[in-house]
């Protein structure tokens, strides 16, 4: 039904309809020459190319009603699109959906079972169950099968080139698995191996299976050879044997199908399963020589990107987003809800980006990716990412490569401002920060490391010139090298001022960094407190609280050229520091710190929201530490 209605003395007319490929009203607000006009179109596409029939000079905005917008392709905004405002009439409401709804389910004994439709892909990786991220198929269902396969060579560091001897192809694409966990049942058309290396994992598609040798054959790499680290974990996903309870589903690519296990109270009718057709929704690529500028995304929520069979690397970098932005300078993405995407949320590539108070959660990678100088990150949530890649981090800013980092970046120019962030549920590192010259400040990390291993809260790596001030990393989960700050190899010319540590296994870890500035922070755990230092110099201590109900041990203390005013207290009153030839320990001995520092109690309360307060006449106070109000970190709007 098409009606005209009268706006301010205009004329506008306004489509109502609903279909596979739209629902919702879409209209194009146009201000230019002090005049305005609204304009209605029947399709998101036709609205953007309205728009690019008016001056780019024009203050052009696009508004979209409530609904779902189902797209069979990405949305593709370029430097045409300059200035122009895409939004939602009321945030939230208005969905760019990059999938398909699969319907004409049927019952098969507990399961539900849909063909698939000529026009759906057979290779995806999530499904979308009422908005919700449905697990994966998953063998076995808890814990991690052990493979057989072995890679002697050892890693040398990153900057030091990585293996000390490159694996061979046919190293990086088998496995041998145990046949008493896998024969006879194992599907090569259908199932997909995790297979974990130290901080990061691949997922590979299984090409061949050598029942005789007990051997898989994948479809392609891994990104480390499987056996590399000392590490044997790996799982079998989209196996008709990892269904072990209601909500899960699996792709059943021998049949041309997707088999869903309902949950209670779910049914056929109004239930509604979206699989993804593409790995990105919306798409922002300008030029080298002319960038998409000044582009907004305001009040979107959007949903059901895929992934591609490949192996993600470090972060699951190599991933897209579903909202992704290459050549582009100065564009706003505020109040956007992104959720149910196989990859990033977000991965920005561009200067002077602005990315504000948006929830980017139920993701298969990570939340959100950037590259970017002059740009600012504030007020936002993400949560519950990693569901397929559980390497990906939360936000991850600057390249983690050094050969890839703009050195000038911090030099000339700032860096990223990161601020009033939350993150939380992700089963490796929160935060990841490259280059130079950022400034992150008040975010409030909790519950990092579920999963995987050598990781932290906050890791900061090939970075300089990096202000970390007043953030508060705490209650992660306790596992193997967990930290709360890691500043890994090449950090320099950092100050770590006013933060907070509580609940880690460790405080600090510092690799192969140089010329670094602790300052007021207060790090406290529950038990024995490791502090890591190997390889690292010139690393000022000044007014810091290391407190532990159990033993602190310093590794490398040699490392810690300055220690002025620091007190470090263990209840146990066992406090040990280890030297290291580089990492050979060779000598651990009761530690002594200079005689301005102190090992007693710093009379100190940690309050339930996060607040450090002094006792009355606390020994912190008397040595010139100052409190730090924790309850200030995280997004402004949820304090």
């Amino acid at each position: 039904m098409r009606f005209m209605m009268r706006v301010n003395g205009l004329i506008a007319a306004t489509a109502w309809f609903g279909s596979l490929t739209c629902s919702g009203e879409i209209a194009l607000s146009v201000g230019h020459e002090g005049k305005e006009a609204v304009q209605t179109f029947e399709s998101i596409e036709a609205a953007i190319e309205g728009a690019r029939q008016l001056p780019v000079s024009a203050a052009r905005k696009i508004t979209l009603s409530g609904g779902y917008y189902y797209l069979t392709e990405p949305l593709v905004l370029d430097e045409r699109d300059s200035n122009l405002t895409i939004e939602a009439e009321v945030a939230g409401e208005a969905a760019l959906v990059g999938g398909l709804r699969i319907e004409n389910w049927r019952s098969e004994g507990e399961f539900w079972v849909a063909d698939l439709s000529e026009t759906m892909p057979r290779d995806f990786r999530m499904l979308l169950v009422n908005g919700r991220y449905a697990p994966w198929a998953r063998f076995p269902a808890e814990g991690l099968l052990q493979h057989e396969t072995k890679f002697a060579p050892g890693w040398r560091s990153t900057v030091a080139g990585g293996w000390s001897r490159a694996p061979t192809e046919e190293e990086l694409t088998t496995l041998r698995y145990r046949p008493e966990d896998l024969d006879p049942w194992l599907n090569p058309d259908n199932a997909e191996i995790r297979v974990y290396h130290n901080w990061d994992e691949t997922l590979v598609g299984v090409k061949e299976i050598d029942r005789e040798s007990h051997t898989i054959t994948f479809k392609n790499p891994a990104g480390h050879p499987p056996g590399g680290f000392g590490i044997q974990d790996y799982v079998v996903f989209n196996v008709r044997e990892g269904m072990t309870e209601p909500g899960q589903w699996y792709l059943d690519r021998s049949n041309g199908r997707v088999v869903y296990w309902p949950k209670a109270g779910e049914t056929m009718a109004t239930t509604k399963i979206i699989a993804p057709v593409m790995e990105t929704v919306l798409r922002i690529e300008g030029k080298e020589e002319s960038k998409a500028s000044n582009i907004t995304l305001r009040g979107l929520k959007i949903m059901a990107a895929n992934t591609p069979l490949k192996k993600g690397g470090f972060g699951a970098k190599h991933f897209d987003g579903a909202v992704s932005v290459n050549h582009s300078f100065a564009c706003i993405f505020e109040d956007l809800e992104i959720t149910g995407v196989a990859g990033f949320g977000m991965r920005i590539i561009g200067d002077e980006m602005i990315i504000r108070n948006c929830h980017v959660h139920q993701i298969g990678a990570g939340g959100i990716n950037l590259y970017s100088a002059d740009a600012v990150v504030e007020e936002n949530l993400i949560n519950h990412v990693g569901l397929t890649y559980p390497s990906a981090i939360a936000l991850a800013v600057g390249s983690t490569d050094p050969h890839d980092i703009d050195w000038e970046i911090g030099k000339n120019r700032t860096g990223v401002t990161i601020r009033h962030n939350e993150i939380h549920e992700t089963p490796y590192t929160g935060m990841a920060f490259g280059g130079a010259g950022h400034v992150i400040e008040y975010n409030l990390i909790y519950r990092t490391m579920r999963e995987l291993r050598d990781g932290s809260g906050m890791y900061i790596t090939f970075c300089e010139n990096l202000v970390l001030r007043n953030n508060v990393v705490r209650d992660s989960y306790e596992g193997h090298k967990t930290y709360a700050y890691y500043l890994d190899e090449l950090t320099h010319n950092a100050l770590i001022e006013n933060n907070i540590s509580m609940g880690q296994l460790s405080p600090l870890q510092a690799h192969i960094s140089s010329n670094n500035l602790f300052r007021n922070n207060f790090f406290i755990t529950d038990g024995y407190m490791p502090i890591t230092l190997p390889r690292c110099e010139d690393m000022r201590f000044e007014k810091n609280v290391f407190m532990s109900n159990g033993d602190i041990s310093i590794t490398n203390p040699e490392g810690m050229s300055l220690l002025r005013r620091n007190i470090f207290f263990s209840k146990t009153g066992n406090i040990t520091g280890t030297t290291l030839d580089r990492y050979r320990r060779v000598k651990t001995q009761p530690f002594v710190p200079p005689a301005d520092n102190s090992l007693e109690d710093p009379g100190i309360r940690v309050e339930p929201n996060g607040r450090i307060t002094f006792e009355e006449d606390s020994l912190a106070g008397r040595m010139g530490i100052r409190p730090v109000d924790g309850s200030r970190a995280g997004r402004s709007n949820s304090q």
